[in-house]
């Protein structure tokens, strides 16, 4: 079966659903440029797309007047989209997570009760133990991660932090285990009252080097020296000889307080 293209529109209890990054977008876009729709979207009697969001968005792009559709009207939109994301492969166990805690039926209990701080968040886990547990079992991801999630979203102290907690999760990949780390250093670059452009919410973290320490690098420096002056005599004598003027070189620079000590 197939419908004109322009007639179909994504559902709305979907709009909160995450979409593909620009990366994977592009990669769907020349797909279905070279090979066409493979995969049918999954409507509603009505129209209203509930699985192939980005496939409608990408045959618009390329101008594709009908596109083949499965119609669906016997399912929950949302859990049926939870499940093509969480099953198709589009999200990590990280997002598919996030995903379930924003969007399942089962927890919005949870979502109720997510702003309360990190003791909050660890009292909803222990009060809904058996739904996320369920929930875990059921799509396969690992039970902590919710505990992970919910302490970051626990941090987050405005919607900029909360906007970049999703990037992080469903743009850049980043596993629960790290999302801590991640939000933290976000925060620590930038202050609560800080405009956040569209383009530093999606980009990549800076690493940051922290400046070495003159103490920490001259020990290693003569602990290496020590170790390897035990070797003097199976050196090349020419390569002593650079050696040794390096080393007066190095004695000249020495302060004076080092350079007593040994007398």
């Amino acid at each position: 079966m197939k419908r004109k293209t322009t007639e179909l529109n994504p559902h709305p209890k979907l709009k909160h659903f995450p979409m593909l990054s620009e990366e994977k977008y592009a990669a769907l876009v020349l797909s279905i440029r070279q090979n066409g729709l493979l995969k049918n979207i999954v409507i509603t009697d009505d129209g209203k797309v509930i699985d192939g969001r980005n496939r409608l968005k990408a045959a618009l792009e390329l101008q594709l007047e009908y596109v083949p559709v499965e119609v669906r009207d016997d399912v929950d939109p949302v859990v049926y989209a939870i499940e093509s994301a969480a099953t198709g492969r589009q999200l990590t166990k990280t997002g598919v997570c996030l995903l379930l805690l924003d969007q399942h039926p089962d927890l919005s209990e949870c979502r109720a009760e997510r702003k309360g701080g990190r003791k909050v968040a660890g009292e909803t886990v222990q009060k809904m133990n058996s739904s996320f547990r369920d929930i875990a079992n059921l799509y396969q991801v690992p039970f902590q991660y919710f505990t992970y999630i919910l302490n970051c979203m626990a941090l987050c102290r405005n919607r900029h932090d909360e906007e970049r907690l999703r990037v992080m999760v469903y743009e850049l990949e980043t596993s629960a285990v790290n999302l801590e780390k991640g939000i933290l250093g976000w925060q620590a670059s930038h202050p609560i009252d800080e405009d956040v452009s569209d383009e530093d919410l999606h980009g990549e973290p800076v690493a940051k080097r922290s400046e070495p320490k003159p103490d920490a690098i001259l020990i290693r420096s003569f602990d290496s020296i020590m170790a390897q002056s035990a070797n003097w005599s199976k050196i090349r004598s020419d390569a002593q000889r650079v050696i040794r003027d390096q080393f007066i070189a190095m004695w000249k620079l020495l302060p004076d307080e080092l350079r007593k000590a040994v007398k």
